[in-house]
């Protein structure tokens, strides 16, 4: 009994928290984009925080013609920056992760153009994005990895 005790806690002391984790975000990174197009579709960005254009909280007076003009369903929304016209963005936007780095990105042509007027947070998973994330993705993932490496199961109350 004490031979196994001292193996777990061995085993526990030998488990890599920071490499977990970082395990469960790659593995789980292609759930964020679905979770930044919602705050984009909302014209929130990852502070709570209106999406803004070269600081502006709205259109400029030719994007909101053209947006009334050819514009369909979100697309067509002006009363708040979203960022969407056709789509493409919102599809192509996928998350690159690099050891601790983890951020969105894109392949639309214009995605350059897209962070240069922009606020460095309008594609930062918000809070409660954040917290969802933990919850259903990291935590579980986490656990799960404790378990196979060290045979101890995390309970919740």
């Amino acid at each position: 009994m004490l031979d196994d005790f001292a193996e777990r806690i061995s085993k526990l002391q030998a488990f890599d928290f920071g490499q977990a984790l970082q395990t469960a975000v790659e593995d789980n990174a292609d759930k964020l984009p679905p979770m930044i197009r919602e705050q984009l579709e909302e014209g929130k960005d990852g502070n709570d925080k209106p999406n803004t254009i070269f600081g502006r909280n709205g259109y400029s007076p030719r994007t909101v013609e053209i947006k009334k003009a050819n514009g369909q369903g979100l697309g067509a929304v002006i009363d708040r920056v979203t960022n969407y016209m056709t789509g493409a963005f919102y599809e192509s936007l996928e998350m690159k992760t690099e050891g601790q780095l983890i951020e969105a990105d894109s392949d639309v042509p214009y995605f350059g153009d897209i962070t240069l007027y922009s606020d460095d947070a309008l594609l930062e998973v918000d809070k409660d994005h954040r917290l969802e994330f933990a919850e259903n993705y990291t935590m579980p993932s986490v656990e799960a990895q404790l378990l196979e490496k060290t045979g101890i199961v995390v309970t919740h109350k």
